[in-house]
């Protein structure tokens, strides 16, 4: 599922809605980062954020199972049941880097 080109930004190849609510997805360690979607948006695939912004807001955290999905489309709007949403991309490894969540560097060739 993605969301739609006009509400996203990118962040190393990852979508992200901007800015990210209630605030920066600051973070002290990579394990304060995680991918978490907008329960009130369609085809939502996820953005990096952070612990506390999640536990803040209207967003579901992203465990990497089929679950998360199914329980992700039972608490969207009823208008987004039925869309046929384009797949997501993998979710990236995350980091923080300078004190902010974000896709973690890749490996070049």
């Amino acid at each position: 599922m993605t969301p739609t080109a006009a509400s996203t930004a990118t962040v190393a190849g990852w979508p992200t809605w901007s800015p990210l609510p209630p605030g920066p997805a600051t973070c002290a360690a990579a394990s304060d980062c995680v991918i978490v979607a907008a329960v009130d948006r369609c085809c939502s695939c996820g953005m990096i954020s952070s612990r506390a912004v999640a536990s803040a807001s209207n967003l579901m955290v992203y465990d990497g199972s089929g679950a998360f999905f199914r329980e992700l489309n039972a608490r969207s709007p009823p208008a987004c049941r039925n869309l046929q949403c384009s797949p997501c991309p993998p979710p990236p490894q995350l980091a923080c880097v300078a004190g902010t969540c974000q896709a973690a560097p890749q490996p070049g060739p």
